[in-house]
């Protein structure tokens, strides 16, 4: 440790995901850290297993190497390991299809540039600058930024089934606003309503919904600001309703610009916790991850993340 800053080389370590798309290799991380711990991690079991190893070496700056979903699952299991507030400063390169979070906080560019930003660091005389990111955790205990369920999941189901991607994604974006605009089947299954109780402390409140986004950071992929200053709150920000397809058209240049919504079909609230029971079991995701059909959901506030600002 020199000069105050408490960050070497030696004390970080790097979880790469293999099957993130655009992943350097552990070879070329450890080429480009020598000193690091560099882990790869194919399986959850032995994403478990690194971050144990991890732990034990009292690391200081843990580098996520894959994209939202890879971050996600290494939050959680960090959460468990380390215990929320004893978390390590975390770093997300950007190496998956979207890398919403990794944008969000500047670190949206080449892996290499983390790297050099990491050794640069470990050099320099005073710790860095932070962001502090305020995360939201599932009744399970599973970490993450954005969840949502309804339009959100069917969108990332016909995302998935192609080559992931921003290509990807805007061909996806097109043909749902093109089907809106038009009235047609795919709009309708898009926005098909989902029946429910929701509410802060308990599910009390009936809505019908056929969007549902749960937001910790202030853009979706494709920067879309769908929650503007979510990032800086205390709250969660909960953008709901069931806008018809010609209705959800006319807002997507708002909602791109984070600008004010008008009256009707889509809603922003604020809230502490939010509590959901479905009539019917529904999918969820969780930055970009879908889970299994549940009957209820319930979000509270994650671990607080410290992330380095770059530059």
């Amino acid at each position: 440790m020199r000069g105050g800053n408490p960050f070497s080389v030696d004390r970080t370590g790097v979880i790469v995901n293999p099957h993130a798309g655009q992943a350097p290799t552990a070879r070329r991380w450890r080429a480009w850290l020598p000193g690091a711990q560099v882990i790869e991690t194919p399986t959850i079991d032995a994403l478990m297993d690194a971050v144990r190893v991890l732990h034990a070496a009292d690391i200081r700056l843990l580098v996520s190497v894959g994209g939202d979903g890879s971050l996600s699952r290494l939050l959680s299991v960090a959460t468990r390991v380390w215990g929320g507030p004893r978390l390590p400063m975390i770093l997300p390169a950007a190496a998956g299809s979207m890398n919403m979070v990794a944008r969000q906080v500047g670190w949206g560019r080449r892996c290499v540039r983390a790297a050099a930003w990491v050794a640069a660091q470990s050099r320099a005389a005073a710790p860095p600058r932070v962001h502090h990111v305020r995360t939201l955790v599932s009744g399970d205990g599973t970490v993450g930024l954005t969840a949502g369920f309804g339009a959100p999941v069917r969108f990332l189901a016909s995302y998935g089934a192609g080559r992931p991607g921003t290509r990807r994604a805007l061909a996806q974006l097109a043909h749902h606003a093109w089907a809106g605009a038009l009235g047609r089947d795919a709009a309708d299954r898009l926005l098909a309503p989902l029946r429910l109780r929701w509410g802060e402390h308990a599910p009390t409140q009936p809505a019908v919904w056929s969007v549902g986004l749960i937001m910790r950071i202030d853009a979706l992929p494709l920067r879309f600001r769908v929650a503007p200053g979510a990032q800086g709150d205390t709250a969660m920000h909960l953008l709901s309703g069931a806008p018809t397809a010609g209705q959800l058209v006319r807002l997507l240049p708002r909602l791109f610009r984070g600008a004010d919504l008008p009256a009707g079909a889509l809603r922003r609230h604020r809230v502490g916790a939010l509590h959901l029971a479905f009539d019917e079991p529904t999918s969820w995701m969780l930055d970009g991850e879908v889970y299994p059909p549940a009957a209820a959901l319930r979000l509270s506030d994650g671990p607080v993340l410290r992330i380095p600002r770059p530059g």
